[in-house]
């Protein structure tokens, strides 16, 4: 058997990332019946990389993160995203003691 080439993660990769914000603002929002003062932002990153056969490749996400200083582990309460046309949503279920 051959050995697995090494990649070396310090090396220049191929890869360009742009990060910009497109909105923020506070929002109360709830969940689960619970009341969040969140501050939110909304953000556009465009990565752009060469494919295997070194064609260029663009790639466009969205997000929308409400975050709560209350909120332990980062804060987030509720992200919504966008990459490439696919959707999610993720919400907090809830924390403490008992959860």
């Amino acid at each position: 058997p051959q050995p697995e080439p090494k990649v070396d993660p310090t090396a220049e990769q191929d890869v360009k990332t742009e990060t910009v914000k497109l909105e923020s603002g506070k929002e109360t929002i709830t969940i689960g019946g619970k009341s969040y003062d969140c501050m939110w932002e909304k953000m556009k990153t465009t990565i752009t990389f060469k494919t295997p056969d070194k064609k260029e490749k663009t790639s466009v996400s969205i997000s929308k993160r409400w975050s709560c200083k209350d909120v332990p582990l980062g804060g987030t309460v509720k992200l919504e995203s966008e990459f490439d046309g696919l959707s999610t949503t993720t919400e907090l279920a809830g924390f403490g003691q008992g959860k």
